[in-house]
């Protein structure tokens, strides 16, 4: 059948993993939403959302999986990214 030919959910050497990483992402997202409340939805929400920034990040320099002129249109984006989050920052006065 089938669920015969699927492999293991391995869930006793997964457990542990796999909570860490729900308390990692929970407490996370309760960060960002504090940010958020504190900064005010004009700098909080965008600076939240630059975490793709580190993510894109950790893909390019650790995984190797963006090259050549797709990390140059990359770098280009990050940059505009991180101008407007600027831009917004100085918006508020800060």
């Amino acid at each position: 059948s089938i669920l015969e030919s699927l492999p293991s959910l391995e869930v006793q050497k997964m457990a542990l993993p796999g909570a860490i990483a729900g308390i990692l992402w929970s407490a996370g997202n309760f960060c960002s939403i504090y940010a958020v409340l504190e900064l005010g939805e004009g700098i909080g929400y965008p600076a939240v959302q630059a975490s793709i920034l580190v993510s894109g990040l950790w893909g390019m320099l650790y995984y190797k999986e963006i090259r050549g002129q797709a990390a140059l249109w990359w770098l280009f984006w990050a940059t505009v990214t991180i101008g407007g989050i600027v831009m917004l920052s100085a918006a508020r006065g800060w």
